[in-house]
């Protein structure tokens, strides 16, 4: 990981604009990123590993992130920011909104909106939040290109633009290294405005030199995944026989089950097993939950064998769930 890591470059102490943390834990690192909702389902077995270097300015914050697992990704914009993700090197192709090997493409969310993408292992990407009003405002963006952000639905876009996506992981990499090297407040102003006006004009560039931005639509698969996984994330048996028939419009059974195969590599079978696995493990990690013992969180969420909950617990998260519940949730 550190061969492939940004920056070289060493700040003496901590500042309350820019950290370099390394985490084996998900959640925790997911939970840093403050200018944006994410929630993280880890989709592979193993221990996690994961680092965070970020640059927090008035307007603009900037993540690369690495993630050692497969990740789903679920992106939310907060009311009044744009969120983007890039994929930082050839080798992590990442899949925002159902678009395959998506490495030269960019996720654009809205503010309010939601997408979901899905980070393979060793995932290095690029994540960077802009204020709404500062963005459309901007000197580099022209009015075209700002009435076609303001009309992004809630769940964004995916736009095919290898330039575009050079261009921003150069410059927003190039940002980087400014914020590491701006002593003063006056600096870093410097360098959050000329963050929004690099990607406001590297937008503007594109859709002039293409009079129009192209855009790659989620398929028919993805949204099956996604319709389903969704209902899933509020009633985990909704999978179960017979077949609920708030499924039915969107196709049989098994394309279905070929849906989430080709998305998330395993069935909405086991796909809901991994949520309750999920839901079980933030249980562990809270303190609203400390009174109960391990065995009636596995209870509540499906597990009635406690030695099979623990097993199937290792198998995937790397650790007993004793060892989660130990760990404080800082650390």
């Amino acid at each position: 990981m550190n061969s492939i890591w940004f920056p070289n470059l060493k700040h003496a102490e901590p500042l309350d604009f820019l950290f370099d943390s390394t985490h084996s834990d998900f959640e925790q690192q997911a939970a840093l990123k403050t200018d944006i909702g994410l929630t993280y389902t880890q989709l592979t077995g193993g221990r996690f590993r994961g680092r965070v270097f970020s640059a927090r300015l008035a307007n603009t914050s900037i993540h690369m992130e690495y993630l050692s697992l497969a990740m789903e990704c679920e992106v939310k914009s907060l009311p009044h920011k744009f969120s983007f993700c890039i994929a930082l090197r050839q080798t992590s192709p990442l899949e925002p909104y159902g678009v395959v090997g998506a490495t030269d493409y960019i996720n654009i969310v809205p503010p309010g909106g939601k997408s979901v993408a899905i980070a393979p292992p060793n995932s290095l990407l690029l994540v960077f939040t802009i204020d709404s009003r500062a963005f459309l405002d901007s000197a580099g963006l022209v009015p075209e290109v700002a009435e076609w952000l303001l009309a992004l639905s809630a769940h964004g876009v995916v736009l095919q633009a290898p330039r575009l996506a050079s261009r921003m992981r150069a410059d927003l990499v190039s940002a980087l290294e400014s914020a590491v090297k701006s002593e003063t407040s006056k600096k870093r102003a410097i360098v959050d405005r000329a963050i929004i006006f690099s990607v406001a004009s590297a937008l503007t560039m594109e859709w002039v030199g293409n009079q129009t931005l192209s855009i790659r639509h989620s398929t028919q698969a993805f949204e099956r995944f996604r319709h389903v996984r969704n209902l899933l994330m509020s009633d985990v048996a909704i999978f179960s026989a017979p077949f609920d028939e708030r499924l039915g419009h969107l196709g049989s059974k098994r394309s279905i089950e070929q849906a989430f195969t080709q998305h998330v590599s395993m069935g909405p079978l086991a796909y809901a097993r991994l949520i309750r696995l999920h839901n079980a493990r933030s249980k562990l990690r809270s303190a609203e939950h400390e009174m109960k013992s391990i065995g009636d969180i596995a209870a509540e969420e499906g597990f009635w064998d406690a030695s099979r909950f623990a097993a199937h617990y290792r198998r995937h998260f790397g650790e007993l769930p004793s060892a989660t519940r130990e760990r404080p949730s800082g650390v």
